[in-house]
């Protein structure tokens, strides 16, 4: 963050932003996935929360005896584990993994609401994603990021929206000139904002406003069009996709260790050290699946 803040304007900022996607469009394309699946249940529901946090506790475990074999310092692991809700402990990364939960034990009457009453639904939608444009109702400068659920099961309700529309939106002709058109203009508005502010603010600042919920509904349309034909691509980005559990949960302690003692210095620096920690952590995730003990935190 401090080599964000002294490089202002850079190439390394026009990724970081750019990147900004992620934590949103997870929730858009869960909300989607989760509109999909017609075998959804309270059971389903249950089953899912349990096995991410077991996952979760398992590398609390993992990452605790890490630290204690390098400080000799042993923390209690039970604290560790609620540190997360807030941001906070040897994982601040798994508040991400709270939220998740939370919004799945929503999601089971929003998905009664989708399917039973779906223009209701609708309606819903886009009351909640104007609010949020406007910043109606907004306490994210009040809480931390795991309880910005407003946001948060507001994209995951609009994908499940997207969910009915896509079809629509594909069969429509020349539809992806007008995406991409969409698109281009939205970030050009997004970048323009970012570059006005007088102060520094993270992305997560302008999630929920209008052009970057634009932006990022467009971006997700553009790459529902892309089809990997190759077998041997398509291997790949599964083997890859397979571990994103395992890097998620790794690359936040293993990248302050290591900047600890070499920071980030440059830009090139930066990008060849998320290479590095990417190949490392999905070669150590296949090493972990390869060991009884721990094959669970894939």
């Amino acid at each position: 963050m401090t080599f964000l803040l002294n490089t202002r304007g850079g190439v390394c900022e026009a990724i970081y932003f750019s990147a900004s996607y992620c934590i949103p469009g997870f929730f858009l394309l869960s909300g989607y996935l989760f509109g999909n699946n017609k075998k959804i249940s309270m059971q389903y529901i249950e089953n899912k929360i349990i096995r991410i946090m077991t996952k979760l506790f398992g590398w609390i475990i993992f990452w605790t005896v890490i630290h204690y074999i390098n400080s000799g310092e042993m923390y209690n692991l039970w604290e560790q584990f609620i540190a997360g809700v807030s941001c906070n402990g040897i994982l601040p990364v798994s508040w991400f993994l709270f939220t998740y939960c939370i919004v799945l034990i929503a999601g089971y009457p929003l998905y009664y609401l989708y399917n039973k009453y779906p223009i209701c639904f609708e309606w819903m939608v886009i009351i909640w994603t104007s609010c949020l444009a406007l910043g109606v109702g907004s306490t994210m400068t009040g809480r931390v990021q795991s309880m910005w659920l407003h946001l948060y099961l507001g994209y995951f309700c609009l994908g499940m929206v997207l969910q009915k529309i896509l079809d629509y939106i594909l069969s429509i002709k020349y539809y992806l000139v007008f995406i991409l058109f969409v698109n281009i203009c939205c970030g050009v508005i997004y970048t323009w904002q970012v570059n006005i502010s007088e102060i520094w603010q993270p992305p997560a600042s302008y999630y929920g406003k209008w052009y970057y919920t634009l932006w990022l509904i467009s971006l997700f349309l553009i790459v529902s069009k892309i089809r990997i034909i190759h077998k041997r691509v398509q291997c790949i980005i599964e083997l890859l996709s397979q571990n994103t559990f395992a890097v998620y949960l790794g690359h936040l302690p293993a990248l302050l260790y290591i900047t600890a003692f070499y920071p980030i210095l440059n830009t090139q620096m930066a990008i060849i050290y998320v290479i590095i920690f990417f190949l490392s952590l999905e070669l150590l995730a296949e090493i972990f699946k390869k060991m009884p003990v721990l094959r669970k935190l894939v």
